[in-house]
């Protein structure tokens, strides 16, 4: 890749780099040799990539939507043209039951169960509609916007609540990364 914006490790044990070019690569990490699997328009970066139960690969891009790479390395690209309402993606995670959550750039955070679309954003509580981090633990799914934290309990109908910080950020708190550690705490990253 040209600058690596976003790395993930595939099921079959390679590791996969998305760049600014729009370009993803599959890495050999013992032989070093690399195999394009999506060639980039030059444009959208491939802001966040993520490897589905299954082996798909899936990955968020600025300007295409969801591009989604199945084991057999066919690809199919998710967008306004086909039901997803968003081409600026900015993250992306499967979860355990199989649904694809899609953190989009100015229309919150997208569920797809099945063949069903569901979106999430301010009016269901998420602090901002700019989803640029997505976390799914055992027992809640959390977003992380320009704005701030929410969360919603797994397998609730309700809305997202949203999280204030421990500690007093400066200037913003637009959330871009966030992961959860041995126990109940979770650490966000922002800009």
């Amino acid at each position: 890749p040209a600058v690596g914006i976003s790395l993930c490790g595939a099921n079959n044990g390679q590791l996969i780099a998305g760049d600014a070019m729009g370009n993803i690569v599959e890495i050999d990490p013992s032989s070093k040799k690399t195999e394009l699997l999506v060639e980039g328009d030059g444009r959208s970066y491939v802001f966040n990539l993520a490897c589905g139960w299954d082996g798909t690969l899936y990955g968020a891009t600025s300007g295409k939507g969801l591009v989604a790479i199945d084991p057999t390395g066919s690809v199919v690209w998710y967008n306004e043209f086909n039901g997803l309402k968003a081409k600026q993606l900015n993250a992306v995670c499967p979860d355990r039951e199989g649904n694809l959550l899609i953190g989009s750039r100015d229309n919150g955070l997208f569920v797809f169960k099945g063949n069903n679309l569901f979106s999430y954003g301010k009016e269901w509580g998420l602090p901002g509609d700019q989803v640029w981090a997505i976390l799914n633990t055992d027992n809640a799914l959390w977003a992380g916007t320009e704005s701030g934290v929410a969360f919603k309990p797994i397998n609730s109908e309700g809305h997202f609540q949203e999280v204030k910080p421990v500690f007093p950020l400066q200037n913003s708190f637009q959330v871009r990364c966030m992961a959860k550690a041995a126990g109940e705490s979770i650490y966000v990253g922002t800009l």
